[in-house]
């Protein structure tokens, strides 16, 4: 339990990177300002010109702008992704020897804090934060408090585990509707003025982006459980062999007892993370379990969306007039 709230404190007291902030904002205003630049460029009204026009372009600005919180959002689905991946990956070096280091898995609230710990430490025990945690796989309760530990983090505010890949998939699924609307554009000749593309065109790039980006964190966590897997198997591959060798040399005491039960409940463990994290309930995006292919599918469906639509405005020969009107 020590251990666990540790790795808790650790991760989640990691304050929120401000440079997603300022990209967020930086992204919203591009979306927000780019009509009225091209429509400045051509020298119409920025506005509009009927009253009718301009509460329209006021309610897309203000609309606009009210997504900077939507795209806020999916930077957090990725900043999560990333400390849930950060508190598994501190609880499988505890396995993996030498450890973890003691100063990487104490929580100090300020480097102030870790420097008077440091002292004090030394000057009262000889040891320091620079020595190791390890938990040792050889023995029954080990293996048993370790999988409770995992089952818990993985578990760890589920609803918002759960929401955050949906919010990742709804993203994604937006930018595939914006190419759509492209491609609507294109091969119907619907009357538009070229903002209106550029508009489109900068929201996928942006939303799809993001997406991405949060789907590539969400990718790394869900490798994370292959990878302790394999530990899972190196340890179990190391208590075989470790028991071969007693046993052929007629060694049976209770320390051979408590191996043959540590590696029979390692077995256990290596069964429940291959059905638990990638069969029943994996990292999901668009009911898939994020993996490189769900990110070269993504992309590939948005390129091709993008081509298609590049061919539709060439071949209906769809051409704009000085004020930048298609069919005005």
């Amino acid at each position: 339990g020590f251990v666990l709230h540790q790795i808790l404190r650790g991760v989640y007291n990691v304050r929120f990177p401000s440079n997603y902030f300022f990209i967020t904002v930086l992204c919203t205003l591009s979306i927000a300002l780019l009509p009225f630049f091209l429509r400045l460029y051509y020298g119409i009204e920025v506005f509009g010109e009927t009253f009718f026009e301009n509460i329209i372009f006021a309610g897309c600005f203000m609309g606009f702008l009210s997504g900077i919180s939507l795209m806020m959002f999916g930077f957090v689905s990725a900043y999560d992704f990333k400390r849930r991946f950060n508190a598994l990956k501190k609880l499988g070096d505890l396995i993996n020897f030498p450890g973890l280091f003691l100063s990487d898995l104490l929580f100090f609230s300020s480097t102030e804090d870790l420097k008077n710990g440091n002292q004090k430490n030394e000057k009262n025990s000889g040891k320091n934060y620079d020595d190791h945690v390890f938990v040792d796989l050889k023995e029954r309760s080990n293996v048993f408090a370790w999988m409770n530990c995992r089952k818990t983090l993985r578990s760890f505010g589920e609803g918002f585990y759960l929401r955050i890949q949906g919010y990742t998939s709804i993203l994604l699924i937006y930018s595939f509707f914006c190419v759509v609307v492209l491609n609507v554009i294109a091969w119907t000749q619907a009357r538009h003025h070229v903002s209106t593309i550029y508009l489109i065109l900068i929201i996928v790039v942006v939303i799809a982006s993001i997406s991405i980006f949060s789907i590539s964190k969400a990718t790394k966590l869900q490798s994370l459980s292959s990878i302790q897997r394999d530990l899972l198997r190196k340890e179990i591959f190391l208590q075989e062999e470790e028991i071969w060798h007693s046993e052929s040399e007629k060694i049976i005491d209770s320390k051979l007892n408590e191996l043959k039960s540590a590696k029979a409940l390692l077995q256990q463990v290596d069964e429940t993370i291959n059905f638990h994290d990638l069969i029943h309930k994996p990292t999901k995006v668009l009911g898939h379990a994020a993996n490189q292919n769900v990110i070269g599918s993504a992309l590939g469906i948005i390129a091709t969306g993008c081509f298609l639509a590049i061919e539709g405005f060439s071949g209906s020969g769809i051409f704009y007039d000085v004020s930048g009107w298609f069919k005005y």
